[in-house]
Formats: C-alpha cells, sequence, structure tokens
C-alpha cells in the first residue's frame, strides 16, 4: 500500500520575518540509516504554514560526480518511478533496461554503473511544497566502473533552519539540532511547529 505523508511546518509570523531578514530557508533532507543525510532533499523560504506533501515512491538517477564540494550534480539520466527489487544499469549517457534482482530485498532499488567512468548515483523522490510540485534527488554515491549500489527506501527526515539557502541538491551542513523524524507508515500526517527558544521545530501533534 502506497503511502502518501504530509508534513506541516508551523512558524510564528514575527520568526518569519526575522528568518526572512536572515536570508534564512527551510531545510528537509532524509536518511535510509542513522548517518546524518548527504544531500539536502528541499530547501525553500519559509511561510508562517509551510506543507509538504509527498508519496513514497522513488525514481533512480545518474549524475555527473561533483568535482568540488557544494556542487549540485548534475542529472545525465533518470528513471521514475523506479520498480524496487531491481537493477538497473546505466551505460555513460542513459539506463537501460532493468533487470530482475532476486537478492535485492523489498524496498531496495539497485543501480550498476556499466559505463567507462565514475558516475554519482541516488534515489529521487517527488514533493509537492506549498503548492508547487519538485522532483529532487535524496542522496548521491558516487560508483566506479562495474560497481553496484543499493539504495533503500528512506525511514528518516532531518528538518532545519539554513542561515542561507544551499544548492539543491548539495552536501548540507546538518546541524547537530536538526529535528530528526522517524517516518511511520500509521501517522503519515505530522505537524510541527518552530519554538523560539531552541530555534528547533517540535511536534505539534
Amino acid at each position: 500500500m502506497l503511502t502518501t505523508y504530509t508534513l506541516t511546518l508551523a512558524i510564528d509570523e514575527a520568526h518569519v520575518r526575522a528568518l526572512a531578514e536572515s536570508g534564512a530557508t527551510l531545510v528537509l533532507a532524509k536518511s535510509a540509516r542513522n548517518a546524518k543525510p548527504n544531500l539536502a532533499w528541499l530547501a525553500w523560504t519559509p511561510a508562517s504554514e509551510n506543507i509538504v506533501r509527498w508519496d513514497e515512491t522513488y525514481g533512480v538517477y545518474a549524475a555527473e560526480a561533483a568535482s568540488a564540494e557544494g556542487r549540485a550534480p548534475r542529472i545525465l539520466d533518470s528513471v521514475h518511478p523506479a520498480a524496487d527489487r531491481r537493477v538497473y544499469p546505466f551505460h555513460g549517457t542513459a539506463f537501460g533496461p532493468p533487470s530482475d534482482g532476486p537478492r535485492v530485498p523489498h524496498r531496495h532499488y539497485d543501480v550498476r554503473n556499466a559505463g567507462p567512468v565514475a558516475v554519482a548515483f541516488g534515489l529521487l523522490q517527488d514533493a509537492v511544497v506549498n503548492g508547487a510540485t519538485r522532483r529532487s534527488p535524496v542522496n548521491a554515491v558516487v560508483l566506479p566502473p562495474t560497481f553496484t549500489a543499493d539504495f533503500t527506501a528512506v525511514a528518516q527526515l532531518y528538518i532545519w533552519t539554513h542561515g542561507s539557502e544551499p544548492v539543491p541538491g548539495a552536501a548540507p551542513d546538518v546541524p547537530d539540532d536538526a529535528t530528526i523524524v522517524t517516518l511511520d507508515p500509521a501517522r503519515p500526517i505530522m505537524a510541527y511547529r518552530y519554538e523560539e527558544t531552541s530555534a528547533t521545530f517540535v511536534r505539534s501533534r
């Protein structure tokens, strides 16, 4: 069964103005494990009510390996949606037809670099942010030729405010006090509010 998540982030008007004056943005990132995310999934200028909706549907992408830290990957090709328990070969410029992966678990997506040079790979996911649809990379790993990577559906969401707008898809500087949410299909509707004293988001329901 496909899960659709709805996340509402509420910020008092006074705090919205203060964040706007400082040039801050709201950032969401996702991680499949306890390790911090390695890409910023979504970033936008905060409003008093911020609503993000997404389905737990993923795609896979291939991108040029970034030559400098903080540079967003330039996507070469993608498949969206992608089917789990499949292996997607990338042949240097485009993905080929996927093959069955009998050893690939449920909710896992494998990619294989069948091209001649190192390439970055990862998952893509759509989201609707305050009414605008975006498709953005969720994570990334660089694979040498002939290597295969296994990606799993993400389980944790990181929420924080950033002092300046990060490059979409670039490696984020995740603060230690970022709000971490474990995604639960039984509780797909989530609401948080911005707390002035801690400058973090706390659950309101």
